[in-house]
């Protein structure tokens, strides 16, 4: 797992814990369960740098997550510069500096290169065609890291056909803050009942789900709809879904509390994700809920692989009503063959177990600072 090591950076001591810095550009919500577990491992000590997210983000913010503050300084909310960032950087001597591992966050670029100590990005990686010189740039930012942790497989399999060595790359997946212990799974539930789960964004595409539904209602004139979550499309999708469904559509706005999610996913009978299915895919695979999602796995983005067609999903052809429809259809009907409930929550929860994802951090970490 080791990679091999410029001379110019530091050799480290394995008579204390490693000395960790992860740098992020703010704690989003869902990395609140993974970072508590790199806390709690007593082979590092780790310290969490970040700033705030950009004013146009509503993607809530982790507030049990203690940091060191810096000063974001955002440009279209994708370009970032961290003001403060070499200050805590050079405060300590630091084993190993974990960033987040985005080509387009300039102090990263600065502070990674200049870095003594040994460096890891955190990052999904590459994730599908891209023009010959983005793929160039994005590849050379890569290369200034000791090791990549990795979403999933799909993000490794593209770095190696970009041209990164294999000795690079590590898996260690993606988490959710849920603990999800004291979530019973939900029971199949008798209504014909779509859940989705996700912010309304033009490149999640709720309207095709609403193009399906319309199919989908001659005959089902019963069946409900539940929108979970904000974003920009939340008042055209209300518009429209209120125009087909009547009473039987729900716009729930933005959900976290756990135990609130629970009760929605014990409701649903499917949860369905039109496009760019990420996280949300392995959320209702943990609560025992069935997914149709289209079968585009770059789309989807890594989580895509926790699915399994016929086993615990649907999938059906990208952009096509008729076909999301068809896969909705199958599992509203009963006609896919009887899946444990519990089984499917079994395999999602120790794909999202936040545990799971810190001990391989947290492995790669060990393994670079090694002689």
């Amino acid at each position: 797992m080791g990679t091999p090591l410029p001379s110019a950076r530091l050799e480290k001591p394995t008579s204390r814990p490693l000395r960790v810095a992860i740098v992020y550009s703010f704690v989003p919500h869902y990395r609140a369960g993974v970072f508590g577990a790199i806390e709690d491992d007593p082979r590092v000590s780790a310290t969490f740098i970040a700033g705030s997210a950009p004013s146009a983000s509503r993607m809530p913010e982790a507030t049990n997550v203690d940091v060191r503050p810096l000063r974001n300084y955002w440009l279209r909310s994708r370009v970032l510069w961290q003001r403060g960032l070499g200050r805590e950087l050079r405060r300590e001597d630091w084993d190993v500096v974990i960033f987040e591992g985005n080509w387009m966050f300039a102090s990263t670029w600065v502070w990674a290169i200049k870095s003594r100590s040994r460096v890891l990005f955190w990052t999904q990686g590459f994730r599908g065609p891209e023009s010959r010189i983005r793929t160039a740039v994005r590849r050379f930012f890569y290369q200034q890291a000791d090791a990549l942790l990795l979403y999933g497989d799909l993000g490794r399999q593209l770095a190696e056909r970009a041209g990164l060595p294999p000795r690079l790359l590590h898996v260690v997946g993606n988490s959710l803050p849920t603990a999800f212990d004291d979530i019973s799974v939900a029971n199949a539930s008798p209504e014909n009942h779509i859940l989705w789960i996700a912010r309304l964004l033009p490149s999640k595409n709720p309207d095709l789900l609403l193009d399906a539904v319309e199919i989908l209602l001659d005959e089902r004139p019963d069946l409900r709809v539940t929108f979970v979550g904000d974003g920009e499309l939340f008042q055209r999708i209300k518009r429209r879904g209120k125009s087909i469904l009547g009473e039987n559509l729900t716009m729930a706005g933005s959900v976290h509390d756990p135990n609130a999610v629970a009760d929605y996913m014990a409701r649903a009978t499917v949860v369905a994700v039109p496009d760019e299915g990420g996280l949300t895919m392995p959320h209702a695979l943990a609560h025992g809920v069935p997914v149709v999602a289209n079968n585009d796995p770059i789309r989807n983005n890594p989580e895509y692989e926790v699915l399994s067609p016929g086993g615990n999903s649907v999938t059906f052809t990208p952009g096509d009503a008729n076909s999301f429809a068809n896969a909705l259809r199958s599992v509203l009907s009963g006609s896919e063959p009887e899946w444990s409930r519990s089984r499917i929550a079994d395999k999602a929860r120790e794909y999202l177990d936040p545990k799971r994802s810190a001990r391989k951090i947290v492995d790669v970490a060990v393994a670079v600072s090694g002689p």
